[in-house]
């Protein structure tokens, strides 16, 4: 049970962690894009509150995803 926990922990976090790095890529692109237009300095902002909600949220999806089905399976 606890092998599959780990494995969709890790599926999730690496899924979260690279929409996370490409969605930074692609906002600092447009942000860059809109201050050259624009002439204004670039400034960065990253939510560090939203980001650990977020990687909660997953700790929590990948434990309910794979202990309530494995639980049920190992009982059979």
């Amino acid at each position: 049970m606890i092998l599959y926990f780990y494995e969709a922990v890790v599926l999730v976090m690496a899924s979260t962690i690279t929409g996370v790095a490409i969605g930074m890529f692609v906002g600092y692109t447009i942000t860059l894009q809109f201050c050259l237009v624009l002439d204004n300095k670039v400034t960065i902002f990253f939510p560090w509150q939203q980001f650990a909600i977020i990687m909660i949220l997953t700790f929590i999806c990948a434990f309910l995803s794979t202990v309530g089905p494995t639980y049920v399976l190992t009982k059979k």
